[in-house]
């Protein structure tokens, strides 16, 4: 085995481990998380979304937003 293969074959798999998303929501008020299901199910773009959850101290990034949207992330993988 070649030193990159064995590099590669050393390396564990970190994407996708767990949506940023799914303790975000189990963590804001009613109030909070029906006001982001509603942006989420918009039309605003994943960028303004993430602008604004930025201001209230969550990181979470444009990326995570639109992977959650188009179902990529684990929350609805078990």
């Amino acid at each position: 085995m070649s030193s990159l293969a064995a590099a590669l074959a050393a390396q564990k798999p970190v994407r996708g481990a767990t949506c940023s998303m799914k303790p975000l929501l189990a963590d804001l008020d009613e109030i909070d998380r029906q006001a982001l299901i509603n942006a989420m199910n918009s039309s605003m773009a994943g960028t303004d979304i993430s602008r604004a959850l930025i201001s209230q101290g969550h990181d979470i990034s444009p990326t995570v937003i639109q992977r959650h949207r188009k179902g990529e992330c684990h929350c609805d993988r078990g």
